[in-house]
């Protein structure tokens, strides 16, 4: 409504105009157009809204890959903020940019792409693997507008992917080692039953021919020199085998004291040598130093040489030469084993003191290839090393040993010598022994070996029976089994020592066990035996032992 004075000539009102104007309709258009503005900022709070709240980064790029929006996650994966981040390249916030600048292009050709990584690397340097899901949009027009992308962050799904397939690689790699080494534990078994079958097919064989009485002098002595050999084989078989054992389980121990390396040396050298005429090997020693002593275990220190020195001799052939040279490097002995055998070719090289299975040059030999690594592990108890050296096949191999010389001249020449002490050479002369032994077979060869040698012999198969004898007899020297039924030789001596002198309590007593470790060996001197003996029995070992002991009376 509008209103206007009616004025005559001398300017007075004489009345007034009121207009109408009628705005309905278009108050009605501006309140619809507030309501629209209205909706229209709700839905873009909303939109907005939805973003923000959105667990994955989100951003819109134009079709050149420049940024055009991003949520508060997007500013968190880069370290930048809104502002910095709108109109900036896309692929400059990833570790690789061309993948990056690949990923838009292959956007805008498929228009649309899931699961496509990328290494987001923030302002701090921070990097995090994300995985992108992207798609085209367009206006109402279908004009292309650009790429809309969400990113999640996956690193600690690529990490756990990463830990599984490295945990899958490592329980691969350890079922492969498993197979091998059942694999190998198969070729050992499958040689070790062939190193036991063959001597006892030999023994037995022979054992028929003597049993069927006619074989001529000369046979009959070829078959007790075959039984006497590979009986020596069985044993030492067997005692390889107990030392892997004790080497697997940490618990082989030396018997240290001073003692004089040459020594050692000669007799293992002549031990062998009866061997090495036979294959027509010459066998020589060379002793630039034979004062070196050291602090060592005698017998182990003659387990090394022998063991050399008898591979050696498996590899070389007939009309060969092994040479064993003693001689003192600054603070250290060596003991170095040279032939003119196969030799050794180099990747053989790195595996030769593998055990049984790893290498092919001791399989094609025979024999359960024990030996080398037992010396290794002996040399390196000692404080010292074993290695091996070859200028390849056919051109023979040196084996070296070094040990360090920890034992003073001035001091360790007041100490006996372990290897070179010696037993006494004399029968027993009528020496007494009584023998406890529950095997019959057993019993009765210890009996006719000792009585040949000169001695008096009880025996008796319990430890009941043999405590029974003591109070009819009064033996020299007390020789017991350890293994017996009912009680065993621990409860023989400690119910011996429990005797009054007079009925026998002080009687030297020696030990037969198959176990013949340094703990077992504690074991029993700690009972109240004087001497430990591994089976079989050395008859000359024995019998230096039972006058040794009968003579301390």
């Amino acid at each position: 409504m509008s209103v206007t004075a009616l004025r005559n000539e001398r300017d007075g009102i004489i009345g007034y105009l009121l207009i109408g104007t009628d705005n309905t309709a278009r108050k009605e258009v501006e309140a619809e157009r507030q309501k629209l503005d209205q909706r229209l900022r709700d839905q873009q709070f909303y939109t907005r809204s939805l973003i923000e709240s959105n667990i994955d980064a989100l951003m819109t790029t134009d079709p050149l890959g420049i940024i055009t929006d991003v949520n508060k996650q997007m500013e968190a994966l880069t370290g930048c903020t809104r502002d910095e981040l709108i109109g900036a390249p896309f692929k400059n916030y990833f570790t690789d940019p061309e993948r990056a600048e690949a990923g838009i292009k292959l956007v805008l050709g498929e228009k649309k792409v899931t699961n496509y990584e990328l290494t987001a690397r923030a302002r701090d340097g921070k990097k995090t693997v994300v995985s992108y899901n992207a798609t085209t949009f367009y206006d109402r027009d279908r004009k292309l507008q650009g790429v809309f992308a969400a990113a999640r962050d996956v690193t600690e799904r690529k990490r756990f992917e990463l830990a599984l397939q490295e945990t899958n690689e490592r329980e691969q790699a350890l079922r492969a080692t498993a197979e091998q080494a059942t694999q190998a534990k198969d070729r050992f078994f499958a040689v070790l039953s062939h190193e036991l079958r063959s001597p006892l097919q030999s023994m037995l064989g022979w054992v028929r021919l003597l049993r069927s009485g006619r074989l001529s002098t000369a046979h009959t002595g070829r078959a007790l020199d075959v039984i006497e050999r590979n009986t020596v084989l069985q044993a030492r078989l067997i005692e390889d085998l107990l030392d892997v054992s004790r080497i697997t389980a940490g618990v082989l121990q030396l018997d240290l004291a001073p003692m004089l390396v040459a020594s050692a040396v000669q007799t293992v050298i002549e031990n062998l040598r009866p061997a090495a005429d036979a294959k027509r090997i010459r066998l020589v020693l060379s002793i630039e130093d034979g004062a070196s002593r050291i602090q060592g275990d005698a017998a182990r220190v003659q387990q090394i040489v022998g063991n050399l020195v008898s591979n050696a001799m498996k590899f070389t052939p007939s009309d060969g030469r092994i040479e064993v040279r003693i001689a003192r490097r600054g603070s250290e002995v060596e003991i170095q084993v040279s032939d003119t055998g196969a030799g050794i070719s180099s990747d053989q090289l790195l595996q030769v003191f593998a055990p049984f299975g790893t290498e092919p040059r001791k399989r094609s030999h025979g024999g359960l290839g024990l030996g080398l690594g037992i010396a290794r592990h002996l040399a390196e108890l000692h404080g010292g090393a074993l290695n091996a050296a070859s200028a390849g096949l056919g051109h023979g191999a040196t084996f070296t040993v070094t040990l360090p010389l920890t034992v003073e001249r001035s001091a360790a020449d007041e100490a006996p010598d372990r290897a070179a002490v010696s037993g006494p050479t004399e029968g027993l002369a009528g020496r007494h022994v009584l023998v406890v032994e529950d095997d019959a077979d057993a019993r009765e060869v210890i009996t006719l070996m000792l009585e040949d040698s000169g001695g008096v012999v009880t025996a008796a198969a319990t430890v009941a029976a043999a405590l029974s004898a003591l109070e009819r007899v009064r033996p020299d020297v007390l020789l017991s089994d350890l293994s017996l039924p009912e009680r065993d030789g621990y409860d023989f001596i400690r119910s011996v020592r429990a005797l009054d002198p007079a009925r026998g309590g002080s009687i030297p007593a020696i030990a037969l066990t198959a176990y013949a470790s340094t703990e077992d060996r504690e074991r029993v001197m700690a009972a109240g035996f004087q001497r430990c003996l591994s089976k079989p029995i050395d008859l000359p070992e024995l019998v230096a032992a039972i006058v040794t002991l009968a003579d301390r009376i």
